[in-house]
């Protein structure tokens, strides 16, 4: 599923009629196009299987963001002599406020985070036995999209200072679920 959404945006966004005149518009058709698609290629299991995906265009000095799930966008800025990691956007996380209850409107249950390390999680059933997705949006994982779990990104613009912004990362949960966005940019510094 991962694969064929990185290709899948990769080869499309671009193409969108409104890439250049609008552009939150067109990544957030892509990203439904993309979910789409997916169930239409017999290779790609996207039934029980998923991703997160985020994506930066770049324009000029306007960064255009689009997330769905847990993956991040973090930009490390310059503070007097120091770095420091500004998250650009913001993990779609089952127990958010306004991921929950779109949710639980849809009939869906959020198992809450445990003390014990585990994150909230998207259930179809109230006794938490059935799926247990760690997040609220994504491409693909069609068994939970009757229960709350949409494809649509969430958008964000930045505008960037060349004498403040240094650099950014993307990157996905495989990387935020061990460190933090400040230990990554200090890592990438």
């Amino acid at each position: 599923v991962s694969q064929f959404a990185m290709e899948y945006i990769r080869d499309n966004l671009h193409k969108h009629p409104s890439f250049s005149s609008d552009l939150p518009a067109a990544l957030k058709t892509t990203f439904l196009a993309c979910d789409l698609a997916m169930t239409k290629d017999p290779t790609v299991r996207c039934k029980h299987s998923g991703t997160t995906a985020v994506v930066a265009v770049l324009v000029d000095k306007t960064l255009t963001l689009a997330s769905a799930g847990d993956s991040r966008a973090v930009l490390a800025t310059k503070k007097g002599s120091k770095i420091i990691a500004k998250d650009l956007t913001v993990d779609h996380n089952p127990d958010v406020p306004e991921e929950m209850a779109r949710i639980q409107a849809a009939g869906g249950f959020v198992k809450p985070a445990t003390s014990d390390g585990f994150s909230a999680r998207v259930y179809l059933n109230p006794e938490f036995t059935q799926v247990g997705l760690a997040m609220a949006r994504s491409l693909g994982d069609h068994c939970v999209k009757n229960a709350g779990v949409v494809a649509e990104p969430t958008i964000e613009r930045y505008s960037l200072d060349d004498a403040r912004d240094a650099f950014f990362i993307l990157a996905s949960d495989g990387i935020w679920e061990f460190i933090s966005s400040e230990f990554a940019v200090e890592l990438a510094a």
